[in-house]
């Protein structure tokens, strides 16, 4: 287990790769001596490399296997919390296409500056 931990630490910390690391990390909860805030660790670390569907699926699977309900519980609020982080990163995204979709149309209705900088100034991203 200890060579899988290794490996993770490596790969998060000094490659950056947070998806191998992710990797690594989810072979070492395979373990019965494995820590407990393990599974929640390589889902973040999904998370983080831009993998929320493969956090999900991990968590899931996690939940489906423990035996611990307090473990149970903490998997299951973090795969809520997963879930939404993606939906707001997805809304995100959304926005920021309709600003840039809109800020296009609006530059072709109102070409002068003025006019531009006192739009730019009523956006308010969430």
């Amino acid at each position: 287990m200890l060579i899988f931990l290794f490996f993770a630490y490596d790969y998060m910390y000094y490659k950056d790769d947070y998806l191998t690391a992710a990797h690594y990390l989810e072979q070492a909860t395979a373990f019965p001596q494995s820590p407990s805030y393990l599974p929640q660790l390589v889902a973040r670390l999904y998370v983080n490399a831009d993998s929320p569907e493969v956090a999900v699926a991990f968590l899931q699977e996690m939940i489906k296997a423990t035996e611990k309900q307090a473990l149970k519980n903490r998997l299951t609020e973090r795969l809520h919390q997963v879930i939404h982080r993606t939906n707001m990163k997805r809304l995100q995204q959304g926005l920021d296409a309709f600003y840039f979709k809109l800020s296009a149309k609006v530059w072709r209705l109102f070409p002068l500056p003025r006019y531009a900088k006192a739009w730019k100034k009523s956006i308010v991203i969430i």
